[in-house]
């Protein structure tokens, strides 16, 4: 159900074990996910549960490594068309709100309709040692910015702050971190 007057639609993604069906939504000339990516395919794509908990994965998405074993695993990870937003397609995103009320019109109910998931964080690259925090609290995004030193560890990330009210943005060591991924894509 939309709130806010952008074009939404439904995208079938037919990948792993069972479909998932993802709300979109047309954000200036922008395709956004409503959901939070949860590939069923375990054998192709390395994702967590937070906490190990299999059935948040509906409500939450899955939380995703960048890097397990020198693969780069969120490369094709969205559906075929779609990507892994950079972050000049977040502050495209960002432009249509004002700073005040970003957060507020980016969260469920907002005026947006892109309701961002506050999915939380993982440490580990394994699930049985990995440590979770920050459900319901914050949602960390990924994006495909890296700094220019191809030898830093840091990537920029995305965090929906809910105690701040904020969207807070910037470079983080994103070794062995584990977090959500929204897919996006240009209008053709």
């Amino acid at each position: 159900v939309s709130t806010g007057t952008n074009s939404t639609g439904i995208l079938e993604d037919k990948r792993g074990r069972n479909y998932e069906y993802y709300g979109t939504v047309l954000i200036g000339d922008q395709w956004w996910l409503t959901r939070n990516l949860c590939i069923q395919d375990t054998v192709k794509h390395y994702q967590f549960f937070y906490n190990s908990d299999w059935w948040k994965y509906y409500d939450y998405g899955n939380l995703y490594l960048d890097n397990y074993q020198g693969t780069n695993i969120l490369a094709n990870i969205c559906p075929e068309g779609w990507r892994i937003p950079s972050s000049d397609d977040w502050n495209k995103l960002f432009a249509h709100y004002p700073e005040d009320r970003l957060y507020e019109a980016l969260m469920p109910g907002g005026e947006s309709d892109f309701s961002a998931t506050l999915g939380g964080t993982g440490t580990g690259d394994r699930p049985k040692d990995s440590e979770y925090r920050g459900l319901d609290n914050y949602g960390y995004y990924w994006t495909t910015t890296k700094p220019m030193d191809q030898s830093a560890i840091s990537t920029w990330i995305i965090i929906f702050d809910k105690s701040h009210q904020k969207v807070l943005k910037g470079y983080m060591d994103a070794t062995q971190k584990q977090y959500s991924v929204r897919c996006v894509k240009d209008v053709y």
